[in-house]
């Protein structure tokens, strides 16, 4: 299943999901739109020098990042991007941003709208990211080869330089990935059964992914982070995120998170004791903000804010230590 054909597919998902658990809380508007064509690299308003953490949110649909405070403030744009899907933030604040269309990874400085690094993925759909906290390496999902072959892992060896592809497990349409505290990186995605959603791990210093068995299964893959005690894995089709631990080939789920609102769940970040994710409202026309949960409580978000069409990867970017 190609990366678009899975963000239609949650998008339809999420206009039945809603209409079973009443109507999202009200947004807050920002002054402006979002939607538009590609207008160069970056507008930003005059409140977007800001000391404190931002959060970015791709747009599929509007070919756009908005970058927002964490009060909730609209700062402004990343635009000129072909179509910007999932996004990670390494120790520094730098946020690199997956351009699927384009197949290159572009990394731009906490607060810059001007990227200083441009990382090519040739002949592969990139889908979405995570960086090792450890060794500062970057991973990115392939979902495909672009000519409907299997996909792959590439790692990027410091965020640097021409990656190293991984696979050898049953995922071979991976969508998401994240690096534990140790270095191990887990990876969900599709599968050749296009019934079945696989878990892998890429333990570190491995050469090959390895499945992972996991109750229940996944209904769609979502997004994978460290929480500072598990390994937690977003069900995008369900709405809980399932935090486990691995032993040899098998998951263990020691904690079920239920988030309601409207979050199929593309991509979240954590910052202190709060979720942020984007919440898919309506899917036609499609329409979506960005949702706080507290953490790990789940139920509906304590607040929403922004208007996006069809948001997909969140990071947050937090300045970088003087």
């Amino acid at each position: 299943m190609s990366n678009r054909a899975f963000a239609i597919f949650l998008a339809l998902a999420t206009a039945a999901w809603l209409t079973a658990c009443g109507p999202p809380q009200s947004t807050q508007p920002f002054s402006g739109t979002h939607l538009g064509t590609n207008l160069g690299p970056a507008r930003f308003g005059p409140n977007a020098k800001t000391n404190g953490d931002l959060i970015y949110v791709s747009d599929l649909n509007a070919f756009t990042v908005s970058v927002y405070s964490f009060s909730g403030e609209f700062l402004g744009l990343l635009t000129g991007l072909a179509q910007p899907d999932g996004m990670c933030t390494d120790a520094t604040g730098n946020v690199y941003i997956v351009d699927f269309q384009s197949a290159v990874i572009k990394a731009y400085a906490h607060n810059s709208g001007v990227a200083f690094k441009t990382l090519k993925d040739p002949n592969f759909t990139p889908t979405s990211c995570g960086i090792d906290p450890k060794s500062g390496d970057l991973a990115v999902t392939n979902d495909g080869n672009g000519t409907g072959g299997s996909g792959n892992v590439a790692i990027y060896t410091k965020a640097k330089g021409n990656p190293k592809f991984y696979s050898g497990s049953n995922v071979d349409a991976p969508f998401f990935c994240g690096y534990d505290d140790k270095g191990n990186l887990f990876v969900d995605g599709g599968t050749a059964n296009s019934s079945v959603i696989g878990l892998a791990e890429l333990p570190a210093g491995q050469a090959a992914l390895k499945d992972l068995k996991l109750k229940p299964k996944l209904q769609f893959p979502g997004d994978i982070a460290w929480d500072g005690n598990y390994v937690d894995v977003a069900d995008a089709g369900s709405g809980i995120i399932y935090s486990i631990t691995v032993s040899g080939s098998s998951a263990s789920v020691k904690r079920k998170i239920e988030l309601a609102g409207g979050l199929p769940i593309f991509e979240y970040a954590f910052v202190g004791s709060e979720l942020i994710g984007a919440a898919v409202e309506t899917a036609s026309p499609a329409t979506g903000d960005v949702a706080v949960w507290r953490y790990p409580g789940g139920g509906f978000p304590a607040r929403r804010f922004g208007s996006l069409a069809l948001p997909f990867g969140v990071a947050v970017s937090v300045p970088p230590p003087h």
